[in-house]
């Protein structure tokens, strides 16, 4: 029986987050509001970049109309470009898992609310060796979770049923995503961009929690 598993990307197989604070807190300084700390990025995190911004623009009680948002958005994400692994690194045994995996035949894939163009940017230069089935981030093709669009998506195209399908993510965004994605069974990991309490409101809820990349990967098999 073919098995899938898809990931989240951020604080989930990689901690991207000093990065994006980076790009955030440029943004930031050209509006001389105040920089943020991972604390706080690693909070606004998770439902896409644009939110993010305006998650840290928020700590300084500040708010911009559409338009301008929109130009401090395309800043933020040409700076991410030029940066986009100055100092993310896979967690400790993440890509050793994803190669066990590969290796016993599952599908792999990534789907995460972070720009298209990034995504495949940072997985290319962190996991070049993986054969990643899929690797998708937001466009506008494709909703941000947790709409269970993506999920679909990477179901059709590797042909595995979503009973067959383990999606792996490290947030309350991602605890909807598998709700909204069911008969998918999830799991969270509690390494990531939220703290423990966050998560287990989703646990017994077709989801498991984990906190070591053992106990991930033993939830899989």
């Amino acid at each position: 029986m073919k098995k899938a598993i898809l990931f989240d990307l951020d604080g989930t197989l990689v901690d991207t987050v000093e990065d994006i604070r980076c790009a955030i807190n440029h943004c930031m300084k050209l509006t001389y509001n105040r920089e943020i700390t991972r604390d706080e990025c690693m909070s606004v995190v998770g439902r896409g970049l644009k939110n993010a911004l305006k998650g840290a623009l928020a700590y300084s009680s500040a708010r911009y109309p559409d338009d301008e948002l929109d130009i401090l958005y395309h800043e933020l994400i040409s700076y991410y470009s030029i940066h986009p692994c100055d100092y993310s690194k896979p967690y400790n045994g993440i890509t050793e898992l994803l190669k066990t995996m590969s290796q016993k035949g599952y599908a792999l894939g990534i789907l995460s609310n972070k720009s298209d163009i990034l995504v495949k940017e940072i997985v290319k230069k962190l996991f070049s060796d993986i054969n990643f089935a899929f690797v998708q981030g937001f466009c506008d093709k494709i909703p941000l979770k947790p709409n269970r669009a993506g999920v679909e998506s990477f179901s059709s195209l590797v042909d595995i049923p979503l009973e067959n399908i383990f999606y792996v993510g490290d947030s309350e965004v991602d605890g909807e995503t598998v709700i909204n994605s069911q008969p998918v069974k999830g799991i969270l990991v509690s390494w990531g961009f939220r703290p423990r309490s966050v998560l287990e409101k989703f646990e017994g809820k077709n989801i498991k929690i984990v906190n070591t990349v053992e106990e991930l990967k033993n939830g899989i098999n």
